[in-house]
């Protein structure tokens, strides 16, 4: 790839019987699950989906417009409606920069994106969890017509949901040199391995 830097991360420390060490311990209490790993390589502008488990998409969503400089975001969403990210509503923080976004957003440039690694997230397993989570958000993010006990509320609202926990880690990729469009460069290749909880 002319013009690209390329990137060789190592590999995480493993633990225990050959299973990836965490950065830090997963997020969910006593939740039961499973792990799958789902491996993965997309290009610039490229999406990826992988079903894995009941009617759940783990999904890297490009963002290519001017607005997004390129990356992708990581998502979870239910099979049947690919624009409920079950992932977004318990994954903070909540405005500005977010572990789940992989990409030269917030000042980070495409170097510092590639090395942050793993990234941890967890999402909700189904619709009723979501539409919970998104209510009580929507008052925690815009507390300005709520009452304080509303707040308190949708603060015990969110603690509460059950979630589960992924973990991405950037095992490759490249990225291109600055330009006046993308002062901090842009990913053009991502090789990844995700770790994700089945409920």
């Amino acid at each position: 790839m002319t013009g690209l830097r390329l990137f060789a991360l190592a590999l995480v420390a493993l633990g225990p019987a050959g299973s990836p060490a965490y950065a830090q311990e997963p997020g969910t209490s006593s939740l039961r699950c499973d792990y799958v790993v789902v491996k993965g390589r997309v290009e610039r502008g490229e999406a990826f989906e992988r079903a894995f488990g009941p009617g759940l998409v783990f999904r890297l969503d490009p963002e290519v417009s001017d607005q997004n400089p390129p990356g992708w975001t990581i998502r979870v969403t239910p099979a049947s409606d690919a624009t409920s990210d079950y992932s977004m509503v318990v994954t903070p923080p909540y405005r500005f920069g977010n572990p789940r976004y992989v990409s030269t957003s917030y000042a980070v440039s495409a170097e510092e994106a590639l090395s942050h690694s793993p990234r941890a997230f967890s999402f909700v397993a189904h619709d009723g969890a979501f539409e919970g989570a998104r209510e009580a958000l929507e008052v925690l993010l815009w507390p300005g017509t709520s009452t304080e006990a509303e707040v308190a509320a949708a603060e015990a609202a969110v603690g509460g949901i059950p979630s589960f926990d992924g973990r991405l880690w950037i095992e490759d990729g490249a990225t291109s040199e600055p330009t006046s469009l993308y002062p901090r460069g842009a990913i053009e290749l991502l090789i990844f391995r995700a770790e994700l909880c089945v409920p």
